[in-house]
Order: structure tokens, then sequence, then C-alpha cells
């Protein structure tokens, strides 16, 4: 793999990509709710631009999921961390409060 890749293709790439595709989503929704029942907004019907955002909702989920997956082998050290711990900081020493 590319030198460039294993820097670009990490969990926080991952979140922010999934961030985008989820606001792209918003816009065929929004789109959708002005057209109406049987109207057309930039030619294209309310169910069209429906089935647009749950496109774009699928590969947001499918990016969250990638993401994931993506900071668990950063954790474990099969991949390269950028972030440069090697525990996540709020569970590093952390103790339940007293009850």
């Amino acid at each position: 793999m590319e030198a460039w890749m294993k820097k670009v293709l990490n969990s926080k790439f991952l979140h922010r990509m999934g961030l985008l595709f989820t606001l792209l989503a918003s816009i065929p929704w929004a789109a959708a709710w002005i057209a109406g029942e049987d109207g057309r907004v930039w030619g294209l019907t309310q169910n069209r631009l429906y089935l647009d955002a749950i496109c774009f909702l699928l590969v947001a989920a499918g990016l969250r999921i990638g993401c994931l997956m993506h900071h668990l082998e950063e954790r474990l050290g099969i991949r390269p961390n950028p972030y440069g711990y090697k525990v996540d900081p709020p569970l590093d020493k952390a103790t339940l409060p007293p009850v």
C-alpha cells in the first residue's frame, strides 16, 4: 500500500467522510420534503429524492462502521495510529464514582 494511503485512510478520515455523506443526505431529503406529493425538484420526483437520501445515508453508515473498525485496529497496533496514543484517553485509569 502506498505511504500516502496509510496516512489518509484512517479512522479520522472515515469519520469526517461519514459526516460529509450524512450532511449530503440532508440535501435530497429537504428537496423531497419541498417537492411534496406530486411535485418535482431539479427534475426529480419526491420518491427519487428520498431514495437518493437513503443511498447517501447507507454510504455514511458504511463509513461509520469502517471508522469503528479502523479505530479498533489502530488501538490494537495493526494500523498506524494517527492520534499517537496507546489507550483511549478517557478510559485510561478510569474509575467508577464512589457509591
